[in-house]
């Protein structure tokens, strides 16, 4: 199957615009970084993620793979989600539940996992 079909191209579309976007961490996420995280929370909190963010993704969906993902960028796109900075009514609805404490939790499991 050719790379340009539309399955291929969302994994490394987002990819490609997480390294783009990439900047300094701010202070609020470095702190939730620096968090003691459990990963056991993490992957209990994860388990909702799997309903959109299939772990092993389809080649369908244009929702992104979030597993294995780095801390740091999951710890980034959540506070932007929480605080309004990016724009997606369900992420905005997840994220706005969660406290700092369950964003690193998730960010460690995740990460962790392939």
């Amino acid at each position: 199957m050719p790379i340009y079909k539309f399955g291929y191209l969302i994994p490394y579309a987002v990819l490609l615009a997480l390294s783009c976007t990439s900047q300094a961490a701010t202070p609020l996420v470095q702190e939730i970084l620096s968090k003691t995280a459990d990963i056991d929370y993490g992957e209990y909190l994860a388990s909702e993620c799997a309903g959109c963010h299939n772990p092993h993704g389809d080649g369908e969906s244009p929702v992104p793979v979030i597993h294995g993902v780095q801390a740091e960028r999951i710890v980034e796109a959540l506070v932007a989600y929480r605080s309004g900075q990016r724009i997606n009514n369900s992420m905005q609805d997840v994220a706005g539940s969660l406290g700092d404490d369950e964003i690193a939790a998730l960010a460690a499991y995740l990460s962790a996992v392939q």
